[in-house]
């Protein structure tokens, strides 16, 4: 479900402003009600990654008053000049953005690793799952760090299910690869945050000391929920389903997430009931259509 503070971090991260004339809790309400979909576009999940692209075309082609998102909501300053609007205080957070300078990472190990998430991420952005998640695993069997293995070994093992998703379920692909990227930038963020930590003992500018009491989210701690933290193991434990060769591992991996998921909720199942919902739901898994 998007909030209000994905859509303005959104703008800020693109260098778009919201449109003042435009109710963003309204906007959001009627985002969510639409299943994350682009209320001007159905094909899109909003925000959209086209819409920097899109705006920045407009903006080169002169076509000003078109550089914008499809709703109008996500604005250009070319777009307001244009429109003649006027936003009198623009978010807080903008301005401090434009202030600060991100923490560059100087560790080599950290600048590879930053490149390793990044290409996986643009991998994943083409449709290309599976090569992203072998991009991961190769950087951690290289790596001797362990932080670094457990990050990539994670990130791999999402991507394996994300890959298992994509096939089954188009439009919750499109919002588990929203998830993916949203993920991938807290990673980024961490591993900015230790490398600076390493580097000046402080975390954005900040004793860390002073950081222990303030939310979890000032500091990413816990990159891996219990969830994920399950997918770790729990797919090494499943037995052979019986799909389609070429399925197999896609199904090993729906049924991981499934007993995972009812642990975390606290609820008791087996690998056998499970199986067999799902055979029931997608047969086409198991024995090939005719």
């Amino acid at each position: 479900m998007a909030t209000r503070e994905d859509l303005e971090n959104f703008a800020i991260q693109n260098g778009f402003y919201l449109h003042p004339d435009r109710d963003i809790d309204n906007f959001v309400e009627m985002l969510n009600s639409n299943g994350g979909k682009c209320p001007c576009d159905d094909y899109r999940i909003c925000p959209c990654t086209q819409a920097p692209g899109e705006a920045q075309r407009a903006i080169q082609e002169d076509r000003h008053k078109e550089a914008c998102c499809p709703c109008h909501f996500f604005i250009t300053p070319e777009y307001m000049v244009a429109w003649k609007l006027r936003i009198d205080t623009p978010p807080t957070n903008i301005e401090i953005t434009q202030e600060k300078q991100p923490w560059e990472i100087k560790t080599p190990m950290l600048i590879e690793l930053m490149e390793t998430f990044t290409k996986a991420e643009k991998l994943m952005e083409k449709g290309k799952i599976d090569e992203a998640a072998e991009t991961l695993t190769t950087r951690a069997n290289e790596s001797e760090c362990g932080m670094c293995q457990n990050l990539l070994a994670t990130e791999r093992l999402r991507m394996d299910y994300l890959s298992a998703l994509c096939e089954l379920d188009t439009d919750e692909c499109e919002l588990a690869k929203m998830e993916a990227k949203k993920r991938t930038s807290r990673i980024k963020t961490f591993l900015q945050q230790v490398d600076e930590y390493a580097e000046t003992g402080q975390i954005d500018g900040k004793d860390i000391n002073e950081e222990e009491n303030k939310s979890p989210q000032t500091i990413p701690r816990k990159l891996s929920s219990e969830y994920h933290s399950c997918l770790k193991t729990m797919y090494s434990n499943i037995p052979d389903t019986g799909a389609l060769p070429e399925k197999e591992r896609k199904v090993k991996f729906a049924m991981a997430s499934k007993m995972c998921a009812a642990g975390t909720r606290g609820e008791e199942t087996t690998v056998e009931y499970e199986l067999a919902k799902y055979r029931k739901e997608h047969p086409e898994l198991f024995e090939r259509q005719e």
